[in-house]
C-alpha cells in the first residue's frame, strides 16, 4: 500500500536506473545508504531498508563511480510504499529542477 502526496503530473520523463546514493534526513540528521531506482530532473524513486515519512525533508548525495565530485540535491518525500520483502520505496521530489545537475546524473547513469 502506498501513501501518496499528489497525483502523477510529471514534466520530465523518468529514467530507470540503479545506483547507490547517500541520504540524510534533515529532521533527525540521520544518514543512510539507499539505492536510486529511477531518476528525472524533478525527483527520484529510492529503495531503502528503513521507512521514510511523507514530507520528510532530505539531502541526497549522488556520487559517480568515477570518483568525481558528488551531486547534491535537496527534496522531500511525496510517497512511500513497502514491497514484498523488508524494503521500502519512496518518491522524492527535488526542491527545484536543476537541469545542469540532472544532466550530470544522466551522463553518470549512461556510463555505468
Amino acid at each position: 500500500m502506498k501513501n501518496r502526496l499528489s497525483s502523477n503530473q510529471r514534466l520530465f520523463e523518468r529514467v530507470e536506473v540503479r545506483f547507490p546514493a547517500r541520504l540524510k534526513t534533515l529532521q533527525a540528521s540521520e544518514e543512510r545508504d539507499i539505492v536510486v531506482k529511477d531518476f528525472s530532473p524533478e525527483g527520484i524513486k529510492v529503495l531503502t531498508h528503513q521507512r521514510l515519512s511523507l514530507f520528510d525533508r532530505l539531502s541526497l548525495s549522488l556520487t559517480p563511480i568515477d570518483g568525481s565530485n558528488p551531486v547534491l540535491m535537496d527534496g522531500y518525500v511525496v510517497w512511500t510504499g513497502k514491497d514484498n520483502s523488508d524494503n521500502w520505496h519512496a518518491g522524492i521530489k527535488f526542491n527545484q529542477v536543476d537541469l545542469l545537475k540532472a544532466n550530470r546524473i544522466i551522463e553518470f547513469c549512461q556510463r555505468s
